[in-house]
């Protein structure tokens, strides 16, 4: 659904700042609030995951949380642009492996 995901991330499309002001801020307001609910559920998860780890307070599930994030977008935009094509021959495959990575890391 590479359709979709840009329209949810591309850049060029206007963010919740973009309609303070305008007849639309509510309505952003209301989608922004479901948002931050996305970012405080993913939160609470990586939480949870680290409740096991020294390192627990918020600073560091952010940063989890945002670390995470960068990879999955990251890869989902490589494997949307083909671009990781022309550097492996199964993306596939790569990015599974990736993700166990990633599951290992924060099960630590």
């Amino acid at each position: 659904n590479f359709n979709y995901y840009d329209i949810m991330f591309s850049p060029s499309l206007p963010k919740y700042n973009d309609y303070m002001g305008t007849p639309y801020e509510a309505l952003s307001r209301i989608e922004m609030d479901y948002s931050r609910k996305i970012i405080d559920l993913a939160m609470d998860m990586v939480s949870a995951v680290l409740e096991s780890s020294p390192e627990t307070e918020r600073a560091a599930a952010e940063r989890y949380m945002i670390e995470v994030w960068s990879m999955l977008h990251g890869m989902i935009l490589l494997q949307n642009s083909t671009l990781a094509t022309y550097v492996v021959s199964d993306p596939m495959k790569v990015y599974a492996h990736i993700v166990d990575d990633i599951i290992r890391v924060i099960k630590r």
